[in-house]
């Protein structure tokens, strides 16, 4: 359910105030229509949004004399995904090319460092996959050579590339799949990170276990 939106600087005249829970069609004359208040789940969607968005997000909630007014939509101008604050006449966003993250006002633009920096200080920081990905080499040692693959946090994705068959393992953070691209360079989705988790046995003392002897 969308209704009308008083703010000047939303172009589009509108926002998204209600989800359909159940009823007849949406908004039909003369038929009960449940809605869920979108603002009443707010953390959980947040929660499922990628990095990128959930760090433009935190940056709205944490420093709100700068970006306002909140709420506004991510636009993309490769290689950029920003968001634009008509109230403050200033940009943030997230580059693809270097993974940094860009403020632009009217004394300048500035590059305010690495989206993996700011991650955890935004509680958006990727889930943990080290531990997955070593358990994947070892037990599919011929789709994953050769073994030791760095790990790489490039927007939605944490992955490792396999230079000499040319594929891919990683994590999309937006839909938390585990995914595969295989030397055809087709996408594959390999199940959930839950799933895969349990079934290496990276459970949380594990993974800093494994983080320790990385350490050393």
């Amino acid at each position: 359910m969308v209704v009308e939106d008083p703010d000047p600087t939303n172009l589009k005249g509108y926002r998204l105030a209600g989800v359909t829970s159940f009823g007849i069609g949406c908004a039909r004359p003369d038929f009960v229509g449940i809605y869920a208040r979108v603002s009443q789940f707010e953390n959980w969607v947040l929660g499922k949004l990628s990095t990128g968005e959930c760090l433009l997000n935190w940056a709205e909630r944490s420093y709100p004399s700068m970006f306002a007014p909140a709420g506004r939509e991510t636009q993309f101008s490769d290689p950029y995904d920003f968001r634009f604050y008509a109230h403050t006449n200033s940009y943030l966003g997230v580059s693809r090319v270097d993974n940094h993250v860009y403020y632009l006002d009217s004394n300048g633009f500035y590059d305010v460092g690495l989206m993996s920096d700011w991650l955890p200080q935004a509680g958006c920081e990727p889930k943990p996959t080290e531990c997955l990905f070593d358990w994947a080499e070892q037990q599919f040692s011929e789709m994953f050579p050769p073994l030791g693959g760095i790990d790489v946090v490039s927007y939605t994705y944490s992955y490792r590339y396999y230079p000499m068959i040319g594929t891919y393992l990683g994590l999309n953070s937006a839909d938390n799949q585990i995914r595969y691209i295989a030397a055809d360079g087709i996408e594959r989705g390999a199940g959930s990170y839950d799933y895969w988790m349990e079934q290496s046995g990276c459970n949380a003392p594990l993974m800093e276990t494994a983080a320790e002897k990385r350490e050393n």
